[in-house]
C-alpha cells in the first residue's frame, strides 16, 4: 500500500496523541500575523514589527508583487520546444489556485511568508475519487508543524478548515534561508537588531512630535534652600519635579520656576544622538537584508542613468530570480516528479519584468529576430499582433561570416581579377 495512505489512516490517532508542542497557540491577532507578527508571546514586541516599517513593506512588496506579476505557466514539450498546456493545472498555478484568491495574491503572499517568515507551505488539495488536484492552499506557517525526525507536516488551518497529516510529497514548501535545509529562517530572525533600531526610531519620532520635542531634567535646590528642612524639604521637591514633568508633557514649554530651585536638562539632543543619520543608515541596513537597491524605496542616493540601469538588472539578478528558481524547482519535483520532469515544465514568463518598458522591449524583440531567434511573425504575436505575409522567414544579421565564406569570397575575387583583361 501506499505509505502516503497508510500515513493518512493513523490521522485520527496521530491527533489524539499529539504531542503539546505541537499544538499552535498564538495570542497574535490574524491581522498581525499577515503583517509579520511572530506566534510567541515574548517575541511579539522585539521582532513583531513586521511590514509596520516602511522600508520593510517596500521592500516586502516590491519583491513579491514583481513575482506575482509574472505569469506562471505549465507547458509540455513538443517537437524539440515547450509549448503552453491547458490543463486544470495551469488554471490552478496561473489563474485561480483557489476559490478565495487569484493567483496574484496567492504568489505574493507566498513570496512574503517565504522572506518574511522563513517558510511558505502549499498544500495542493487532491480529489478523493481520482486523485487529481481541487485547489492549493496557503495556511499561515503557524498553522503548520513540521516534524524533521518523522519528515511529516502537521496543517491546521482554521480558516480554510483543512486538517491533516503529510508527508513531505504531499506539501509544497518554499524555504528561505535555513542552518539545516529542513526549515528556513525569516528575515525579522535575521534582521531582528536592525528592525528593532529601526522600530525605536520610528517610536521616538512619534513622540517627539506628539510632545513636541519635549526636554527631560531634574530639579535640585539653589544654594537658598526650601522651606522646611530634611525629609520635608524631599518631599516638595519630588512634588514640584511631578508638576514640572506633567507641565511639560502636556506640550507646554515654558515654565514659571519657583524661586531656589533649578532645572537641570540631561537629556541627550538630536544632534547628541546623530538621530536623522541613525535612521537613514536603519534604511540602508534593512535594504542589504532584502537585496533591494535603496533607490527603489526612494531613499536618497546619488547616481546617474548607468548606475539606474545597474540597480534594475542587480534587482532582478539578484532578488527576484533566486526567488523564481526557489518556486519553480519546489513546484516541479512536487507536482510534476523525476519521471515526467523533462517532456513538462513549470516556469515563471520572465520577459513579463520589462513589461512596461516599452523601448527595452523593442530592443529585445529586434535583437531576437537580428539573430534568427525568433520571426516576425512570432514577435507579433508575443505582443498579440497578426501575422503578416512572409513573416514566417528566419532572418539573420549579414555582418558576420564564416572563415571559409571569407575565404571562398577572396579566391573567387582573385579569379575574376586574372580573368579581366
Amino acid at each position: 500500500m501506499n505509505p502516503i495512505n497508510v500515513m493518512k489512516l493513523f490521522n485520527p490517532f496521530l491527533r489524539v496523541f499529539r504531542r503539546e508542542s505541537q499544538v499552535v497557540k498564538t495570542a497574535v491577532a490574524p491581522a498581525d500575523l499577515a503583517a509579520g507578527l511572530e506566534t510567541s508571546e515574548r517575541d511579539v514586541r522585539s521582532s513583531g514589527q513586521g511590514m509596520r516599517i516602511a522600508t520593510v513593506y517596500s521592500c516586502m512588496k516590491l519583491l513579491s508583487d514583481s513575482v506575482a506579476s509574472l505569469p506562471l505557466e505549465v507547458s509540455r514539450r513538443r517537437g524539440g520546444i515547450y509549448l503552453p498546456e491547458d490543463t486544470r493545472l495551469a488554471w490552478l498555478l496561473g489563474v485561480q489556485p483557489n476559490e478565495d484568491m487569484s493567483a496574484f495574491d496567492f504568489w505574493s503572499q507566498a513570496v512574503q511568508y517565504t522572506a518574511l517568515l522563513g517558510n511558505a507551505y502549499i498544500v495542493p488539495v487532491r480529489s478523493h475519487s481520482g486523485g487529481e488536484i481541487e485547489r492549493f492552499l496557503l495556511p499561515h506557517p503557524a498553522c503548520v508543524v513540521y516534524d524533521s525526525i518523522h519528515g511529516t507536516y502537521y496543517v491546521n488551518d482554521t480558516q480554510s478548515g483543512y486538517c491533516d497529516t503529510l508527508l513531505n510529497p504531499d506539501i509544497i514548501h518554499i524555504r528561505n534561508t535555513s542552518f539545516d535545509g529542513l526549515e528556513g529562517i525569516g528575515l525579522i530572525a535575521w534582521a531582528r537588531q536592525t528592525l528593532s533600531i529601526t522600530a525605536t526610531g520610528d517610536e521616538e519620532t512619534r513622540q517627539r512630535f506628539a510632545t513636541g520635542g519635549n526636554v527631560r531634567g531634574m530639579v535640585t535646590n539653589e544654594p537658598r534652600p526650601m522651606d522646611g528642612f530634611g525629609e520635608y524639604a524631599d518631599k516638595q521637591l519630588d512634588m514640584l519635579a511631578s508638576k514640572t514633568d506633567l507641565f511639560f508633557r502636556s506640550g507646554r514649554r515654558i515654565i514659571a520656576m519657583p524661586g531656589g530651585s533649578k532645572l537641570d536638562i540631561f537629556s541627550a539632543t538630536s544632534a547628541d544622538m546623530q538621530f536623522l543619520e541613525t535612521r537613514k543608515f536603519s534604511v540602508l541596513e534593512i535594504c542589504r537584508f532584502f537585496r533591494v537597491p535603496p533607490s527603489f524605496i526612494f531613499a536618497d542616493t546619488s547616481g546617474n542613468y548607468k548606475s539606474a540601469e545597474n540597480a534594475v538588472l542587480d534587482l532582478r539578478q539578484n532578488a527576484i530570480n533566486p526567488l523564481l528558481r526557489r518556486i519553480e524547482n519546489e513546484l516541479t519535483r512536487k507536482l510534476l516528479g523525476e519521471s515526467d520532469f523533462r517532456r513538462r515544465r513549470i516556469q515563471f514568463d520572465r520577459s513579463a519584468l520589462s513589461a512596461c518598458d516599452t523601448d527595452a522591449q523593442m530592443k529585445y524583440a529586434s535583437s531576437r529576430i537580428q539573430c534568427g531567434i525568433d520571426t516576425i511573425n512570432e514577435a507579433r504575436l508575443s505582443h498579440n499582433k497578426p501575422a503578416v505575409a512572409d513573416g514566417d522567414t528566419v532572418l539573420v544579421s549579414a555582418n558576420l561570416k564564416t572563415i571559409r565564406q571569407l575565404k571562398e569570397e577572396t579566391s573567387s575575387n582573385n579569379n575574376h581579377d586574372e580573368k579581366d583583361p
